[in-house]
């Protein structure tokens, strides 16, 4: 297939085709060309193949139109604008096999085929100084990519210009200079090329794609409008984010990058995004611009990836060495050094540098990870020596830096490095000192009553306040506390840098530019999203469900920092930018302003007529009586975020009661607190952001940053308190999103938290259906088809739909220019159960039934269903086809509010089985070979012991600590996945039998192949003892009957799984003896006493001697030298038989009829010897070197006080 490139003033299609004209849907009524065929929205074709709608623009109008290209497969696919059928195409689109997104203008050439001019291309990740190596890693991401947004803004002026602007995954394309006049003139691009506006459509070239997601409109109402999309803080467009990098002041911008996985919403490969900004608050997003590269460059071995890092502006005269190089001739020797880790075959550092102001990289030296961990005799091999921060060390009198220094954390290894160097590029290690899993350290000088500190912080979660200094006389950098004491230990001088669980991986601005507004002060932001892996903070991939075309968190509001004395203590503030900043003036709206306002406990709400999910909050209260203060912000009827002060906690934001979009996101709700805070005088300052929660308490001493994920429409706010106070100050501002202008147009955006609903007709039988409008415009709803099989009713935030019978109906949501359609499933079905399944035990995720089983989804995060039981010791089993996704588990000991439980699961992602409970990982078992579609997962719980099985193989046991639960209840869980439960078991280990067929009810559904008596040496029983059906185990009375007294434990073995169970058996259930017997003369005579044992032997009336006979298991053997030939009879106890003892050869005991059905006709005679038991069938009796052959038949009693009814199996 012929490149792009090289089809540059092709003909479009490999073969002319005649105009094909399909039927459409949805707003697509125009025709298809060519090779494309029109499959809904859907649309393929082997070369160019167009689709018009009916919408078109003149070339006088403006507008913005958009959409998701989502490739099953092929090369290139976009947006068409200013068409006519036939006649010409403006496209723009993403080409993932070239890595090119490109402005093109399709027209018939002299020939009158249909040829493509390319107007404008660029990379669609990559730069001008991209390498091979760069492009040897990111080139085959791209070719692979999924989706893609695309967006083309065409703005006529009156003057003839149509102005276009295009991007591609939130970021403007085909610039050059990235100055205010970089504009596109359409009518200027090529010679003969003018926009005459025209139909809008799609193009595809040799691929296959969905266009979803599609907006047309005058304005851009779609932007930054999710649900969950914070509208005053930075988030990028697009998939994935984690740390800020490279802060950096620079030519009139405050320069934002940071880690970005630019493939998907979870983290993988790290690439660095960026985004500038004039004022930190309204940002621009700029193309990716530092790449993972191959290990073919001399900088680092291993495929090594873009991790976090530094940066600081260069200027001529600062270092000999960097000036030597001339790697800065635009800026005149001036320009931007970043120092970042490459994640490789080792982290090293790498210094890179930008000659066009941060747009684009070349590395440079390489600093190898030994250079640090050579200190701690790592010298060989990759761990953990990353986030290099540069700050000046020393200086001359000038103020020059003559030295400068490096921070390097090792996590796995608990260190803190320092490095130092006298020109930049080459760097020595210069001491360190210990500190608890530190990341992302920062170093910054504030000064505080004319004195001078460093502060130095760990990944937004600590800091130190001291000293750092240079020690000449041993060459080491140390930090030391104020008082000059040497600091070895970092974690016996930190204190708490985020109350909250949210913030991570601070980082402050380089900025020596005196024409910052910030000039001279330390600003820093943090990456939103909780601490990776700890147990106090959310897991960030599980948001994305919520987030959808994002996710990461974004990052903190910035905040200045300060020294605060308190009582001798020296502490970090953080103070936000919004609070003094004029540029946020701008976007405040006033809701309510108070001062001097005097509360009581029964005071009416003061925030009554607060609303809004935007806001800015300041209250200061005297408080002298210590009064409990509750401030409550995302409230409505069913949820609210709560923000207070007591004399117990000190301050505290409690998410207890926070709505949570349906994600059940671990330790979300919880309540953080500062610890007591003796103070008479309490201050907050609120930031309520959508998506978070920014809380600055005691003079900004205290911050509090949380994620949240409130309803749309849990807008209100209340403050009350427990006692008298006085307001000092309270203001309350509702701010306007920095994304968009903020005009109200008829157009807006329909989100519904829910496409595909799934019901059934017992466990989930309604569901409520949230929708939501970024204009506040009215919804309407209507049953669009199957109204036979639900019904509809509009709620204050959506509508709840009802199943009536099982089939599939589409439901409907309009609002203005929009729609959504909402597909709804009712099944039917039930699944073998011991356990009851109810539906207020749906604590998350979707639960329903199916004919093929119980289903549990859960698109991201996890979902929980707890049973109406509960238990401590047990066996409790589950047969399931857990899906494609991450892992499907058995919930048990289980609290009601799932604060405390135990789980087994099976995970798919790691090919592990854990066990584990809120306070962490338990047990993991390594397993392999699992067919995931048919999983049989078991837990047996025995006090503190757990014991879990795969498939029937057990593959941990081990003992829980004490702080593990003991009872609880029953419960399932997936984890991204869709999972069908077949069975649920609950088996019931002990059993006592007192007569008739002993039936089991296994752990699984399966025939059981073998069973084996394990108290009875593993004896093996004959099939013709026990049956299975299903779960049923049969074992029959036959076998139990010759049992002694005592508890058994046996063993079943099957297809699927194998389990114990123990038998009591409480009395002696005795078969009839033979009516006679017969035996040779000279040889002993053996009976069967049918389970019995007998307290006396009579022979013909007199008792025998203990010498004269033996009881061995079911068998009486009388001995050969009490026996004469002729007949006898032998009584035990108050039974009889005849015996016969002839001379000659050994006969067969005799039988007589009777109106039961004898053993033998059930199949071969089953004696009471644990060896028949073990075989079954006709058993062979040797006495002194004969054999005696014995049939059983029922005889009744010589007495006549009762008789024996003949006994059913039982249940």
């Amino acid at each position: 297939m012929q490149t792009r490139e090289q089809q540059k003033g092709r003909t479009v299609g490999s073969v002319l085709l005649p105009v094909l004209t399909v039927l459409l849907v949805g707003i697509i009524i125009g025709v298809s060309i060519f090779t494309t065929r029109a499959l809904g929205e859907t649309m393929e074709s082997e070369g160019d193949g167009f689709r018009l709608t009916d919408k078109t623009f003149t070339a006088a109008e403006g507008f913005v139109y958009s959409a998701d290209v989502k490739f099953t497969d092929g090369q290139a696919a976009g947006l068409v604008f200013g068409a006519a059928e036939g006649t010409h195409y403006w496209v723009f689109n993403i080409d993932r096999r070239d890595n090119r997104v490109k402005l093109m203008y399709f027209a018939p050439d002299e020939a009158g085929n249909m040829t493509a001019q390319v107007l404008r291309e660029a990379p669609f990740i990559g730069t001008d100084t991209m390498t091979d190596a760069d492009r040897a890693l990111v080139s085959p991401k791209v070719a692979a990519l999924d989706s893609v947004h695309l967006k083309a803004v065409i703005t006529p002026d009156e003057s003839g210009a149509v102005y276009a602007e295009f991007y591609a995954d939130g970021i403007r394309r085909f610039r050059t200079t990235y100055t205010d006049d970089d504009v596109i003139d359409l009518n200027t691009l090529a010679e003969g090329v003018t926009y005459e506006g025209g139909a809008l459509g799609y193009n595809t070239y040799a691929s296959r794609v969905a266009f979803e997601e599609v907006a047309i409109g005058k304005s851009d109402y779609t932007y930054y409008t999710e649900l969950y999309r914070q509208q005053y803080h930075f988030s990028q467009y697009a998939h994935w984010n984690n740390d800020p990098n490279g802060l950096v002041y620079y030519d009139g911008y405050y320069h934002l990058y940071y880690q970005q996985h630019p493939y998907s919403n979870y983290w993988s490969d790290m690439y660095w995004g960026h985004a500038r900004s004039r004022d930190l608050l309204h940002w621009e997003l700029l193309p990716i611009c530092l790449f993972p590269n191959e290990g073919t460059e001399g900088l680092g071995e291993g495929n090594g990836y873009a991790w976090s890092g530094s940066a600081m502006v260069y200027h001529r005269g600062t270092s000999a060495a960097v000036d030597a190089e001339n790697w800065f001739p635009k800026g005149d020797g001036d320009g931007l050094m970043i120092f970042y880790t490459r994640d490789g075959a080792r982290q090293d550092q790498v210094i890179a540098t930008s000659d066009d102001g941060g747009f684009s990289w070349t590395r440079r030296v390489l600093i190898p990870q030994t250079t640090a961990t050579s200190d701690i005799g790592i010298t060989d091999g990759k761990t953990d020596c990353r986030d290099p921060k540069v700050f000046s060390l020393e200086k001359d009198a000038g103020g020059n830096t003559t030295r400068w220094g490096m921070v390097l954390t090792g996590q796995a290894t608990n260190r803190i490095w320092f490095l130092k160097s006298t020109d930049l590029l080459h760097w020595e290690y210069a001491g360190g000192f210990t500190m608890s899993r530190p990341e992302c350290p920062d170093i910054a000088t504030l000064t505080l009553s004319g004195t001078s500190y460093e502060v130095m912080t760990f990944t937004a979660r600590k800091y130190i306040v001291g000293h750092i200094r240079y020690n000449a006389e041993n060459g080491q950098i140390e930090l030391t506390a104020p008082d000059g004491t040497v600091i070895t230990d970092g974690d016996a001088y930190a204190k708490i840098m985020d109350f909250g669980p949210d913030s991570y991986a601070t980082q402050t601005y380089f900025i020596d530019d005196t024409s910052s507004a910030y000039f001279g002060k330390t600003v820093s932001l943090s990456w939103f999203s909780g601490v990776p892996g700890a147990a106090e903070a959310i897991e960030s991939g599980a948001l994305a469900a919520a987030r959808g075309r994002w996710n990461g968190g974004g990052f903190t509001i910035p905040v200045i920092w300060g020294l605060k004395d308190e009582n001798g203590s020296l502490l970090l503030t953080q103070t936000p930018i919004t609070r003094e900043s004029t540029d946020f003036e701008a976007l405040r709206t006033e809701l309510l302003r108070e001062g001097n306002l005097t509360l009581q406990a029964d005071s009416q709400n003061p925030l009554a007529g607060v609303t809004g999910r935007a806001l800015e909050i300041a209250l200061t209260l005297e408080n002298p009586s210590g009064a409990p203060i509750a401030i409550r912000v995302n409230m409505n009827a069913k949820e609210y975020v709560e923000i207070g002060w007591t004399a117990e906690t000190g301050y505290y934001v409690d998410r207890t009661h926070a709505g949570d979009a349906g994600l059940n996101l671990g330790n979300y709700a919880a309540k953080f607190t500062s610890g007591a805070v003796d103070s008479r005088r309490q201050s907050f300052y609120i930031l309520v952001d959508q998506g978070g929660v920014e809380v600055f308490c005691e003079d900004f001493s205290r911050p509090f940053y949380l994620l949240t994920f409130s309803s749309p429409y849990a807008t209100g706010a209340s403050l009350s308190v427990g006692g008298e106070v006085t307001v000092e100050e309270m203001t309350v501002n509702r701010i306007a999103s920095v994304w968009r202008d903020g005009s109200v147009t008829d157009e807006t955006v329909l989100y519904v938290d829910r496409t595909d609903v799934k019901l059934d007709r017992t466990l989930t039988t309604s569901c409520d259906v949230l929708a939501y409008t970024a204009s506040g415009a009215d919804i309407t709803w209507e049953i669009v088809s199957g109204d036979e099989y639900i019904t509809l009713t509009e709620t204050a935030e959506g509508a709840t739909i009802t199943s009536k019978a099982k089939g599939t109906a589409v439901v409907r949501a309009t609002s203005g220019n929009a729609n959504r359609d909402i597909t709804v499933t009712v099944s039917d079905g039930s699944i073998e159960t011991d356990l009851p399944i109810v539906p207020d035990g749906k604590y998350s995720g979707n639960w329903y039934f199916t004919e093929a089983g119980l289903v549990g989804e859960k698109t991201a995060g996890d979902g929980f269903l707890l049973l109406g039981a509960s238990g401590s010791d047990f066996i409790y089993t589950a047969s399931l086809d857990m899906g494609s996704g991450a892992a499907a588990a058995l919930v048990f000991r289980a609290r009601a509010d799932m604060s405390d439980y135990l789980i087994a699961n099976y995970d798919k992602n790691g090919n592990v089985v854990k066990l584990w409970s809120p306070r962490g990982e338990i047990a993991r078992a390594e397993v392999s070979g699992v067919d995931v579609s048919s999983l049989v997962l078991k837990v047996r719980a025995n006090g503190r012991n757990i014991r879990v099985y795969l498939n029937g193989n057990e593959v941990i046991n081990t003992t829980i600590g004490e702080e593990e639960p003991t009872e609880g209840l029953f419960g399932l869980n997936v984890c991204a996945t869709r999972a069908v439960f077949r069975s649920l078991t609950l088996f019931e280990e002990a059993m006592t039998w007192n007569g008739g067929a002993l039936t089991v009810r296994g752990d699984v559904s399966q025939t059981v192949w073998r069973l084996t008596n394990r108290t009875l040496g593993n004896t093996a029983l004959s099939p013709n003892f026990y049956t299975s059906d299903g779960r049923l185990l049969t074992v029959s009375p036959e076998y139990l009957a010759r049992l002694p007294i005592g508890v058994y434990t046996f063993t079943a073995v099957g297809a699927l799984s194998s389990y114990d169970f123990t038998v009591t058996v409480t009395e002696q259930q005795h078969t009839p003896l033979a009516d006679s017997a017969s035996a040779e003369a000279g040889t002993n005579l053996t009976v069967s006493l049918g389970g019995r044992i007998p307290t006396s032997v009579l022979l013909d009336g007199a008792s025998l001697p203990a010498d004269a006979y033996t009881i061995r298991g079911d068998l009486l053997t009388v001995s050969a030298a009490y026996l004469t030939t002729g007949e006898h009879t032998l009584t035990l106890d108050d039974e009889s038989i005849s015996v016969s003892i002839y001379p000659g050869a050994t006969t067969t005991v005799g039988t007589k009829k009777n109106n039961s059905d004898s053993v033998a006709d059930q199949g071969s005679a089953k004696v009471g010897l644990i060896v028949g038991l073990a075989v079954g069938g006709t058993v062979a009796l040797t006495g002194a070197g004969v054999a005696v052959t014995l049939l059983l038949k029922k005889k009744k009693r010589t007495q006549s006080s009762a008789s024996e009814p003949d006994e059913e199996p039982k249940e």
